[in-house]
């Protein structure tokens, strides 16, 4: 498969700060599908430390957020981009996935595993 892309924001509001990790969902056309989207606690440039981690599933967003910095509708807060790049999916299916990043603060191999709900175990894994 052909490099996808990969996005991480910084999710600001009153109440809240996470990151949303959105990637292209690998199985749309190119340029064409939404981004799958995990919150996470943890910023990119500490992802190998620790080596795992948790991310909830969000809905898809738009792929407008590959590029978009600002706030949001709503008083949902702002978003201001930490991270992007590319990555290359190894293995995709609904309860697992692995793929190689290639970011400006991260490099390599993630596992995610559905653990229950909404919730996903992130690991390093190389």
């Amino acid at each position: 498969m052909s490099a996808r892309s990969v996005v991480l924001l910084a999710h600001e509001n009153a109440d809240d700060h996470h990151f949303d990790w959105m990637l292209d969902d690998p199985a749309a056309p190119p340029l064409r599908g939404k981004l799958m989207t995990f919150r996470v606690m943890l910023s990119s440039t500490e992802w190998s430390f620790p080596d795992m981690f948790t991310g909830e599933r969000l809905a898809d967003h738009r792929r407008a957020y590959l590029t978009y910095e600002g706030p949001l509708t709503g008083n949902r807060g702002s978003v201001t981009r930490v991270d992007q790049g590319v990555y290359h999916p190894r293995l995709f299916t609904p309860r697992r996935f692995v793929v190689d990043l290639a970011m400006q603060h991260f490099r390599g191999t993630i596992e995610a595993t559905h653990l229950q709900h909404a919730d996903w175990l992130l690991r390093v894994i190389g």
